[in-house]
């Protein structure tokens, strides 16, 4: 695998393919450990057949995972009992997992679930100082099936399992450190139990080994290259995070070459398995119409909501703007838009901060008009570095609202913004820098020019009224607005131009792709009312 990462680095500094020689060791190394895999379940199959515990232990896992062996949890669960029956520690840690969730192929019940059963077979694991069964303690304590939870006492178990190199322990060791649960908080020993966890195969040790070198953190120095190899070995073994997060990778061209249709591909694989930020990942597809996806706002919101309810904290401010405005198949709420809005501020999410902000300036929904909390809000993401936070505390110093008028603070925050690639605060900062001769007075922006701001615009069929509000003509639909990417970790420099196609891991033709590029080239006569929408988010 380290070659493979390697590979992929010269591939993108050179921009020349893969060696062809690096992809032979990539797949020498795929089929020899398939062999090692083979031949393992083969030494297992003889151990089961002399009558030995470990064998049939062995055997059962191998059953359990799929691993060798077509997945049957049926025979793994038999092959543990004939393990456990016999005394054998691991047999027993696995076999009392089985009790402790149950076991259910297709719709059949092929263990009744028993936490009593499979806490007295942990005991009896661990009398025999198994590692497994140690591990397996100690979150029986942790998740309070012992009664009412015991974390001194789960960390005293996940200790004498790591000691022994259990990698589910220490890892888990690992998480306590980096939450601080049951121990004080202390990323560098987060750091040493995930290397120690990682280096055995673990896959959550690697997604979180990758989010610290990613992050520089934990004495560990900022490291992309060394990200991404994390999240792909972790991604290789179905881990949905470390699949969420290479599939980021891929979208924004992080070490890897950018690949937006990749990263659609690993976040399905993800979403498969009901991961939140891979639901979110594909909303955002979804909602701009990207990565072989056809727009569709419909589909968006089912995804977004998906994400909500599975608790990502970026979801309910991107929903609360299809309620705002009624889009994708939603009916307009804008108090069930501002509730969204104030469960994601309470999720800390920056975007959120400047939604409700916004509804604090207006007084919309339920919300009360007050400028001093919709400053706050915006400092509050401005701090965060979201660039539409800085843009709007850039127009509140601008304009003197809320605070005292500063064109020298309001250039400041602009700035900011507009290093992001944010193009309203471009246009602001040459306003601002560049005046024309004539200049109309700056006025508090009225909702439709707030929505405006934040990309959800109408298309060429609305015209303004008087007031400068949105006035609809006869023809419109709600289908005919869109809404722009604000997530900040999108590159808002790139275009994606892809043919619509359903959810599905298939790639468009190159036929496809350009017949799409050439419908893109057309004027607005010829595209459809959807394609024809506009934001001043975008260039």
């Amino acid at each position: 695998m380290e070659e493979k990462i390697k590979d992929n680095k010269v591939k993108l500094t050179s921009g020349q393919k893969v060696d062809k020689q690096a992809q032979n060791f990539q797949e020498d190394t795929a089929v020899k450990k398939q062999e090692s895999v083979a031949a393992k379940v083969q030494k297992y199959r003889l151990l089961a057949r002399q009558d030995d515990p470990y064998g049939y232990a062995m055997l059962g896992e191998c059953y359990e995972l799929g691993k060798g062996v077509k997945k049957d949890l049926k025979a793994a669960v038999r092959l543990y009992k004939l393990s456990a029956g016999q005394g054998n520690a691991f047999g027993q840690a696995m076999l009392g997992k089985c009790y402790e969730d149950g076991v259910f192929e297709s719709g059949e019940v092929l263990l009744e679930g028993d936490i009593q059963e499979a806490l007295r077979l942990y005991q009896l694991s661990t009398q025999q100082k198994n590692s497994t069964g140690q591990f397996r303690l100690g979150k029986a304590y942790e998740t309070c099936l012992i009664g009412e939870g015991d974390l001194e006492e789960a960390i005293r178990w996940y200790r004498l399992s790591a000691e022994q190199g259990n990698a589910m322990a220490q890892c888990e060791l690992g998480l306590c450190y980096e939450w601080g649960k049951g121990v004080e908080k202390d990323i560098k020993q987060a750091v040493r139990f995930f290397q120690l966890a990682a280096a055995q195969g673990n896959d959550t040790a690697q997604y979180r080994l990758g989010l610290c070198h990613e992050e520089g953190i934990g004495g560990l120095d900022r490291d992309a290259k060394q990200a991404v190899r994390m999240y792909q070995l972790s991604a290789e073994q179905g881990n949905t995070f470390g699949q969420a997060h290479l599939g980021q990778c891929y979208e924004l061209g992080l070490v890897v070459k950018q690949d937006i249709k990749e990263a659609v591909r690993l976040y399905q694989l993800a979403a498969k398995q009901t991961n939140a930020m891979a639901y979110y990942e594909l909303g955002l597809c979804y909602e701009q119409g990207k990565g072989g996806l056809g727009r569709d706002l419909k589909k968006a919101v089912k995804y977004y909501r998906l994400a909500f309810r599975s608790g990502d904290s970026f979801a309910p401010a991107r929903l609360g703007q299809f309620y705002e405005l009624g889009l994708g198949g939603v009916k307009q709420d804008i108090k069930e838009a501002t509730i969204l809005y104030q469960v994601s501020v309470l999720l800390g999410d920056a975007f959120g901060q400047v939604c409700l902000g916004r509804c604090h300036e207006l007084g919309l929904g339920n919300i009360k008009k007050d400028l001093k909390e919709a400053i706050n809000l915006y400092q509050l993401s401005a701090n965060q570095g979201d660039s539409y936070g800085q843009l709007s505390l850039g127009r509140c110093y601008e304009m003197g609202l809320g605070v005292v008028k500063s064109t020298e603070e309001a250039i400041k925050w602009y700035e900011l913004s507009a290093q992001q690639g944010n193009k309203d605060a471009l246009r602001r900062l040459h306003a601002i820098q560049s005046p024309p001769k004539i200049k109309p007075p700056v006025t508090a922006w009225n909702s439709t020019q707030l929505l405006l701001m934040f990309g959800l615009v109408p298309n060429s069929d609305a015209v303004m009224d008087s007031n400068n509000e949105i006035k609809q003509s006869p023809n419109s639909t709600a289908a005919d607005y869109s809404s722009a990417s604000f997530s900040s970790k999108v590159d808002s420099s790139a275009e994606d131009e892809f043919s619509e196609e359903e959810l599905s891991d298939e790639e468009t033709s190159d036929e496809e792709s350009s017949a799409q590029e050439s419908a893109e080239d057309s004027s607005d006569d010829d595209r459809s009312d959807e394609e024809t929408s506009f934001s001043l988010c975008q260039p």
